[in-house]
Order: structure tokens, then C-alpha cells, then sequence
């Protein structure tokens, strides 16, 4: 079991840094395991983000997870499935992604209905 985090109170962010002291955004799927416990995935990156930088996910293992590298991978790889645009990269797997987008029109609803 992990936890999925979209923010960070410190907002976490990734890049690559070459040789000749050149920043970029990473490509997508890179992991940064801060930690046993704690992994940074970058599901947007380099390859499909033009403007600003990657926000990565935090994945947090709850301590009987065996893998946290393995759960942060499979949630990369969630990320990718993107029927609607395939060109566009994900930042949240999919089923999280529409749970998200309908959430937000749920809570746009009630604001409406509040007025």
C-alpha cells in the first residue's frame, strides 16, 4: 500500500543538469528514491512539457509495502494510458486522473448551486 501524493508542502520539483551546467526538464519516467519509503516520479517532463517544469508525484510507502520503487512505477506507467490525447503526457494515472476531473466539476457544481 503507498500513498500518492499530487502536492508537497516544499514543491518538489526534478531536472536534469548536464556537464555543461545546462538545465532541463526531466524525461518522463524518471524516478528520484528519496528514500526507502519516499519516491519522486516525474510522469511529464522534457519530451511533452514546452512551458515551466515537471511537478513530480510523491509516493510514500506506508512501511508493508515491498516495493516502493515497483508502486511508483506502475503509477508511471498508469499515467501514460491517455486515450483522449496520446501526444499529451499525464501527470496522474488515469483512473485517478478522471476521479480528479470529476471532483472538480462536482465542486464547481456546488459553488454554482451556493450562489
Amino acid at each position: 500500500m503507498v500513498e500518492l501524493h499530487k502536492d508537497t508542502l516544499k514543491n518538489l520539483r526534478v531536472w536534469d543538469i548536464h556537464g555543461d551546467d545546462n538545465v532541463d526538464n526531466p524525461l518522463e519516467g524518471k524516478l528520484v528514491e528519496l528514500n526507502k519509503h519516499m519516491v519522486l516520479v516525474s510522469s511529464t517532463g522534457a519530451a511533452t512539457l514546452h512551458q515551466g517544469t515537471a511537478e513530480p508525484l510523491l509516493v510514500m510507502g506506508n512501511g508493508r509495502c515491498s516495493s516502493v520503487m515497483d508502486a511508483a512505477m506502475a503509477i508511471f506507467d498508469s499515467a501514460q494510458l491517455n486515450w483522449s490525447n496520446p501526444r499529451v503526457a499525464q501527470r496522474l494515472p488515469l483512473p485517478l486522473k478522471r476521479t480528479d476531473d470529476a471532483l472538480i466539476a462536482r465542486a464547481a457544481q456546488e459553488i454554482r448551486r451556493l450562489r
